[in-house]
């Protein structure tokens, strides 16, 4: 089985975060994945996915990931805030500190939770 691990992207809401913009590395990466790494089965995506967790960043984050061409699970991290991920992504549930799931590889079933 192959995955994809996308982690610690630190996206802002706009402008640049020591002197880059984090969106330009975002979307080479899921250009990356989706040229080069379509037979993989999901992609896991660890947090910081923003850097302040503002509600600005989830929305621009969100905008670039939906372009990834596979399932996406989601563990936040610590530059993550739960209410503005669960706000962007209200199809994934909110867990009360650290949004995290577990997948079972051998039978490919997947389960959220805390």
């Amino acid at each position: 089985m192959k995955f994809i691990h996308l982690t610690d992207t630190h996206v802002i809401g706009e402008g640049t975060l020591y002197g880059e913009d984090p969106v330009i590395r975002l979307r080479a990466a899921v250009e990356s994945i989706n040229r080069e790494h379509s037979d993989a089965e999901f992609v896991v995506l660890t947090g910081d996915m923003t850097h302040w967790g503002d509600a600005a960043a989830y929305a621009r984050f969100s905008r670039e990931i939906r372009d990834i061409n596979m399932p996406i699970h989601f563990m936040v991290g610590n530059h993550d805030d739960t209410a503005a991920f669960g706000a962007a992504f209200p199809e994934v549930p909110e867990a009360r500190t650290y949004l995290q799931e577990a997948c079972d590889v051998t039978s490919r079933t997947f389960a959220r939770g805390e």
